[in-house]
């Protein structure tokens, strides 16, 4: 049995990616029309000028639909890039998807030297990607740390999208790990620690 904060993490990640791995292509797609479409309804949403989103990869969440309906806005699209040096994630404004290529991670992300760089106290709203999430907001990324970090740094509302199987019951959590405002699954969205619906 894990004993250790970061076991636990570990285990879970493992559990959890090996569950989203079984989804279908053609489920995973639905769900995640769903899940986008719940998002399109919000007002912190609509109302935004600045949003910050993710290129989905391995079976996450498929946001590619939502950037590609998003780029006809407008409002500013930003996505992450990842400067390893710093540990960190870096904001682009991206005006097309030629905008992209595969960062070290193997993720879509902006292009070095082709992006506006962008301030994270300018984003009006940030949808956040995760392994696990609890109904507290807390959550489960790939172990690297760099969304705890942006989100340590946004003011604005964030909502991590997931499949409705990863909610679990607990995450454990350590001083530096950020919780997200909302969730938002194929069945239902979930606002966290006392946050205001829209």
């Amino acid at each position: 049995m894990p004993t250790t904060i970061q076991e636990e993490k570990a285990h879970l990640r493992r559990t959890m990616l090996l569950e989203r791995d079984r989804l279908s292509p053609d489920l995973r797609r639905q769900m995640s029309r769903q899940i986008t479409a719940s998002l399109c309804t919000m007002t912190f949403w609509s109302a935004a000028s600045s949003i910050l989103l993710y290129a989905s990869v391995r079976g996450e969440v498929d946001t590619h639909g939502l950037i590609t309906d998003s780029l006809k806005r407008p409002a500013s699209v930003i996505l992450p890039r990842v400067d390893k040096n710093a540990a960190k994630l870096l904001l682009y404004r991206i005006l097309s998807w030629n905008d992209l290529a595969p960062g070290p991670f193997g993720i879509p992300e902006p292009r070095d030297g082709q992006c506006t760089l962008i301030s994270p106290d300018t984003i009006d709203c940030a949808v956040i990607p995760g392994i696990a999430f609890d109904m507290t907001g807390a959550r489960i990324g790939y172990g690297k740390g760099y969304y705890d970090r942006l989100l340590a740094e946004l003011n604005a509302p964030t909502a991590g999208l997931c499949f409705e199987h990863q909610l679990v019951g607990h995450i454990p959590c350590e001083s530096h790990d950020r919780r997200v405002h909302m969730i938002i699954t194929e069945k239902r969205i979930i606002y966290c620690d006392g946050y205001q619906k829209d």
